[in-house]
């Protein structure tokens, strides 16, 4: 990536590729990846560092813009912090989501004793629990967190191992 001052604006302007470069002074470079940085700088040219955007989970990016420095350019993002309350309610969402998820491959067994009676696997209901449980426990965890966005984000629920076998007793 790299930046040139607009001549029209006095403006930096990103430039994605170093193929077919133009610079500042009309001057078509055929590949920029093949000059120092001394001679791109002269040219009025200068190679862009990227420091990566903030974290999408606790940052909005409202925008991006490239500072200019002697021998270089920085692609600088404008981000505003996102409320904590909103990272909780989508770090709660994504537990329960997971949760659900990890209950699902059992639900059949479930059903099958509403509808019939038989019985669900002693290691099955104790899977099922283990999953709320780290489920609750997760979510007591995000709340306690209070208003530090970074840490509601650092929970992480401990869940169970599926049982081996969530087809014992499965006789029909």
């Amino acid at each position: 990536m790299f930046a040139v001052l607009d001549p029209a604006t006095g403006k930096p302007r990103l430039i994605l590729s170093g193929r077919r470069l133009v610079t500042p002074a009309g001057e078509t470079l055929s590949d920029a990846a093949l000059l120092s940085r001394a001679e791109l700088v002269a040219r009025g040219v200068y190679p862009v560092t990227d420091p990566g955007q903030p974290d999408p989970a606790l940052y909005r990016v409202t925008g991006q813009r490239v500072q200019i420095a002697d021998d270089g350019a920085t692609l600088v993002y404008d981000a505003e912090p996102i409320p904590a309350a909103e990272v909780r309610v989508a770090k709660i969402a994504a537990i329960k989501a997971a949760a659900d998820a990890l209950l699902t491959p059992t639900d059949w067994l479930v059903i099958r004793a509403a509808e019939t009676a038989a019985p669900i696997p002693a290691t099955t209901v104790a899977y099922r629990g283990a999953v709320r449980a780290a489920s609750n426990a997760a979510e007591a965890a995000v709340a306690a967190a209070g208003d530090d966005a970074a840490a509601i984000l650092a929970v992480t629920p401990e869940w169970p191992e599926l049982p081996a076998s969530t087809t014992e007793g499965t006789s029909e």
